[in-house]
């Protein structure tokens, strides 16, 4: 079994008769605003794919851009809902993953439900549930007695760890996600944590609790494989990355090191070839130098006493607003209606403010009555009042328009409040974002001469 990094937590696994994609993101950036961390200039390709694993719905996980690029008639596993998904806030399941596979051409598709193992050729797959509040996995992959982990973005579950008690499955590698949760404050609020110590423990605490469930032979220290880089200033998101990330793969790396466990700090391209007896031998890639990586990882380390900007509304993608301000706070005040905030608000009404602010002279606070629909207009002094959401009235219409997906805009708007998290992450308007981006037309990626094979016939069980 021949495992290769593709960056973040995107490997290909090659085995005697199978070719098997994990949470494939191939593309340099995710969108304006974020990069890979290890630098990649060119949009990689991949050969002629079996099989696909999804972990879950966030873009660096299912990216379209890259699925877009791949065989269709690979046979796709994702996480089964189980229940229907709550539309409420970042991360709750608000992409509907069979829908976005299907809208790209994929038609062989797998939902997979908690602990269920699927049989697939030489590998048997078994799909483990993660502690968060939607459908994700990490995976356990089996080869002739080879077993590899991949993480995903997972935090261990107890269902997992009564799995691993119970059955005590010999694990020769295992990718793990080196993080659990990031201080929002810096970034939604631009003001400092209240506690940078206790973000960082609860990362480490989650990295070693996995680490010591897995006891792989050869462990490897995954996902966080981006940065906040705005491709027209890239400096002044320098900031972010010194403020976001309580726990590297770089520490992580080093913390494995400490407590004499085999560790490796991978780089896009580095293969590990995992054979017979638990030997795992790794072959580093020619893109990115080990002092390479460790240095684009070093650049990331939490640094508390980095200055925080103060915030300055810029619009999605440079352009002046000419349209009425108010009439974007009455669409704002329609779409709310419905949502859990929307329900809060009509039982315990509290301030809400509005804030739009073109840079150029136009700077007005809209104190917001979200249970009446109705608003009052005032011109801005000071930090906003209540709960506020701060942005440029063009980048208000972009998300309006689905031209601007909500979960990538980091940079772009202050807030301390759930309003636009309510209304834009919405199934609507990814559809519409999805639809005008035109993933559906895109032509199959350049393969290499392992992509000109025939189709192979499939065989799956579960």
């Amino acid at each position: 079994m021949i495992i290769t990094s593709l960056g973040h937590s995107s490997f290909l696994v090659e085995t005697g008769g199978t070719t098997l994609a994990v949470d494939p993101w191939l593309t340099p950036r995710l969108d304006r605003f974020w990069r890979r961390n290890l630098h990649c200039d060119i949009t990689l390709t991949l050969p002629r794919v079996d099989a696909l694993l999804i972990s879950h719905h966030h873009c660096d996980h299912l990216n379209v851009e890259s699925l877009a690029g791949i065989n269709k008639d690979a046979i796709v596993l994702y996480p089964d809902a189980e229940k229907l998904p709550v539309h409420s806030g970042s991360g709750m399941g608000y992409k509907a993953i069979p829908w976005i596979l299907r809208e790209l051409g994929f038609t062989r598709l797998v939902a997979v439900k908690p602990l269920q193992e699927v049989g697939f050729r030489d590998m048997t797959i078994t799909a483990l549930p993660s502690k968060v509040m939607f459908p994700e996995f990490l995976y356990l992959l089996e080869v002739e007695g080879k077993r590899a982990i991949f993480g995903g973005d997972a935090i261990l579950h107890p269902r997992t760890e009564a799995f691993f008690r119970e059955r005590q499955p010999a694990i020769d590698i295992a990718f793990i996600p080196s993080h659990s949760t990031s201080p929002a404050a810096p970034l939604l609020e631009r003001r400092e944590a209240d506690d940078y110590a206790l973000f960082e423990k609860r990362c480490r605490d989650a990295f070693s609790a996995h680490t010591d469930l897995f006891n792989a032979t050869l462990t490897v220290p995954s996902s966080f494989g981006w940065r906040v880089d705005g491709i027209d200033a890239a400096d002044r998101f320098a900031w972010v990355n010194r403020k976001i990330f309580p726990f590297t793969p770089l520490q992580a790396h080093d913390a494995l090191k400490h407590t004499g466990r085999r560790s490796h700090l991978p780089g896009s391209g580095d293969r590990f070839v995992v054979s017979a007896g638990g030997s795992v031998a790794v072959e580093p890639g020619a893109r990115h130098a080990p002092a390479d990586v460790a240095d684009s990882y070093a650049d990331l380390v939490l640094e508390p006493k980095v200055g925080i900007p103060a915030f300055r509304p810029g619009s999605y993608g440079e352009a002046p607003f000419t349209g009425d301000p108010e009439e974007l706070v009455r669409k704002v005040l329609a779409h709310i209606v419905g949502t859990y905030y929307w329900s809060r608000h009509c039982t315990t009404p509290r301030p809400v403010t509005l804030r739009l602010s073109d840079g150029d002279g136009f700077d007005t606070d809209y104190a917001l009555d979200i249970a009446g629909g109705t608003f009052t207009a005032q011109p801005a002094d000071g930090r906003p009042a209540g709960g506020y959401s701060w942005l440029h009235p063009s980048t208000l219409k972009g998300l309006f328009d689905a031209e601007l997906l909500f979960a990538n805009a980091f940079g772009l708007w202050a807030s301390n409040d759930n309003l636009l998290t309510e209304i834009f992450h919405h199934p609507s308007f990814f559809m519409t974002h999805l639809g005008r981006r035109s993933h559906v037309a895109s032509p199959p990626a350049t393969c290499n001469d392992a992509g000109t094979r025939a189709p192979a016939e499939r065989e799956m069980s579960a």
